[in-house]
């Protein structure tokens, strides 16, 4: 899971993290988001419970890099968000 900042490389203009997330997708078939809110809410949960073990997946909604960006270019029309290269 990543941040804000690798979830919008794109609108950002960061050709790095792009290039992170672009693998995620390539090796998983989907980009995995979820907001850091719910994040800390389940980091809590799990240390607060005494019968939690093992691994715990936190992610709100799977997407593709494709789908992430014709939803940020939607949204935020103001931005440059480049959907045509992907």
């Amino acid at each position: 899971m990543y941040s804000s900042r690798h979830g919008s490389p794109k609108l950002a203009g960061d050709e790095a993290a792009f290039g992170v997330l672009k693998g995620i997708e390539m090796a998983t078939g989907c980009v995995s988001l979820v907001h850091v809110a719910d994040l800390c809410r389940a980091e809590v949960f799990v240390a607060e419970e005494d019968a939690a073990a093992g691994r715990y997946v936190c992610c709100s909604v799977n997407t593709t890099i494709v789908e992430l960006a014709r939803f940020l270019a939607d949204k935020y029309p103001q931005y440059t968000v480049k959907t045509d290269l992907l």
